[in-house]
C-alpha cells in the first residue's frame, strides 16, 4: 500500500516526475525496486513457514539494508520537490 501511493499519480514519485522529469530514470529504477523489496518480503515470509532461523535472520538484514538505502535515495529526491 506504501509503495502504491508513492507510485500514484498524485503521490510522492508522480508529483515529482510532473514537476522534475529529469528525474525520470531514477524514478523508474525506484519504482522497479519496489517490485523486488515485495518480491523478497515474499521470499522472507516463505523461508519463516520452511527455512533455517539464520535464513530468516539473514533476509530479514538484507531486505531493512535495502530499505534504508531505498529510503535514502528518496529522501535526496525529495529535495526537488522543495
Amino acid at each position: 500500500e506504501h509503495f502504491a501511493h508513492e507510485e500514484h499519480a498524485k503521490g510522492f514519485y508522480g508529483l515529482l516526475g510532473a514537476r522534475s522529469p529529469e528525474h525520470g530514470a531514477e524514478l523508474g529504477r525506484m519504482v522497479q525496486e519496489h517490485r523486488e523489496i515485495l518480491a523478497a518480503l515474499k521470499g522472507m515470509s516463505e523461508a519463516m513457514k520452511t527455512g533455517a532461523p539464520s535464513d530468516v535472520t539473514r533476509r530479514t538484514g538484507e531486505i531493512a539494508a535495502r530499505l534504508m538505502d531505498h529510503e535514502s535515495r528518496e529522501m535526496r529526491l525529495a529535495h526537488a520537490l522543495a
